[in-house]
């Protein structure tokens, strides 16, 4: 039974447990490599958004290109 649908997207729920431990696994590299040592909130993480939305530098990975911006 569907309670709500929210966006313009016809999406469809997978519980985790049909997710691929591989997919997830990757996800969590691109997204939250720290995701298994902190406790919900990554506290350095944090501090380095923070700084990096006041002084105005940003993270370059190795190929040189900015990361994508998941806060806006």
């Amino acid at each position: 039974m569907e309670i709500a649908q929210f966006g313009s997207e016809r999406r469809q729920f997978v519980p985790i447990d049909k997710i691929p431990l591989q997919m997830q696994q990757a996800v969590l590299a691109v997204e939250d490599a720290r995701f298994y040592s902190h406790s919900g909130i990554d506290l350095k993480g944090l501090a380095r958004a923070v700084l990096a939305q006041f002084t105005g530098l940003r993270d370059y990975p190795l190929n040189g290109l900015p990361e994508a911006d998941h806060t806006r």
